[in-house]
């Protein structure tokens, strides 16, 4: 068998073995990851000391709250920019860790009109207590909360989210996923 032939035939064996079952295959239903080893979309730049190498569950990277710091860096975009077609339920997963399980970390979802004042109330606000889910302090646990959004929510609406520490304990959110239901 001549070069050309073998390299051919170990192309195609390469190809092949790509697309066996061991592949992984993007959830098509996932509009946003981010393991905040790049802050795409995470706004405002004064908060960026809620980034972290501390703790992370992947990565370098994760955000961080404490005491002077009860708000994490903050993600926002409008709905068109991160879904085809208007959602009706939208699931927000990701990996926490608490530095006590009674700490009062909240993983903070609301959607705001694109015109709002700052201090509107939003048109939705939900909050996933870290607290419930992560019993034990200083273990990463995977946490997640499911949202229904209203009918009325129109397409340029913003979807808001972040990290929110009360007591001013310190917590930690990494690997966050935002999926279509």
């Amino acid at each position: 068998m001549n070069t050309r032939c073998f390299l051919l035939f170990a192309l195609v064996g390469f190809l092949a073995g790509g697309c066996g079952s061991n592949r992984n295959f993007i959830d098509p239903r996932v509009v946003m990851h981010n393991d905040f080893e790049s802050l795409n979309g995470w706004l405002p730049a004064d908060q960026l000391v809620s980034l972290t190498q501390e703790q992370a569950h992947s990565g370098r990277y994760a955000l961080k709250v404490s005491t002077g710091h009860e708000f994490s860096a903050t993600f926002r975009k409008p709905l068109s920019q991160l879904f085809d077609t208007r959602p009706t339920k939208i699931t927000v997963s990701a990996w926490a860790l608490l530095s006590s399980p009674q700490a009062q970390a909240t993983l903070v979802m609301d959607l705001h009109a694109p015109t709002a004042a700052p201090d509107a109330k939003p048109l939705l606000w939900a909050g996933l207590a870290l607290a419930d889910v992560a019993k034990e302090a200083n273990k990463w646990v995977a946490v997640s909360k499911t949202i229904e959004l209203p009918a009325t929510t129109p397409p340029e609406t913003i979807l808001t989210m972040y990290l929110w520490s009360p007591d001013g304990q310190t917590a930690y959110l990494d690997d966050i996923v935002v999926r279509q239901e």
